[in-house]
């Protein structure tokens, strides 16, 4: 089964560090909210839109980070490969990066599950061989798309 050999996603401090690198890089100011967000985004299951990220964030009725800051900061993660952007029944859905180009990732085409490809995994090299063997370049990772089981078993 194939799910036997997929590891989970890298801890949160990973995505932290990347954070803290590229704000110092870019010489933006360091951001309390920025992190809470990025957390939040960590933390989904399954990739999200701008508005359930808002209530994740803001839970209640405090409000905490506007919806517009919310935007441009995952705009933000995805420039900086945190996050990655994809589109579900024709709406933007993000998620937390599986950490860099040489990536590859399953995606469930019905309900978004993303699980990342351990680079040891006899699988990762094999789609490595293929790429190479075509002539091409995972310089931006790969995405396999298929239904997870828990998906397919509902059809």
């Amino acid at each position: 089964m194939i799910i036997d050999i997929i590891k989970g996603k890298k801890p949160f401090s990973h995505f932290k560090e990347r954070l803290d690198e590229q704000v110092e890089r870019l010489k933006l100011n360091r951001s309390f909210k920025r992190e809470l967000l990025l957390e939040a985004l960590y933390e989904q299951e399954r990739p999200v839109s701008i508005e359930d990220l808002f209530f994740a964030v803001n839970g209640g009725s405090k409000r905490v980070i506007s919806i517009n800051s919310i935007y441009r900061n995952v705009k933000l993660f995805v420039e900086l490969n945190l996050a990655v952007r994809s589109e579900q029944g024709g709406n933007a859905r993000f998620a937390i990066a599986s950490g860099g180009s040489e990536t590859a990732e399953l995606v469930c085409r019905k309900c978004g599950l993303r699980k990342s490809i351990d680079r040891e995994n006899p699988l990762w090299r094999g789609i490595g061989t293929l790429l190479a063997a075509e002539e091409f370049c995972a310089s931006e990772g790969v995405e396999l798309h298929a239904l997870c089981s828990r998906c397919a078993s509902r059809q």
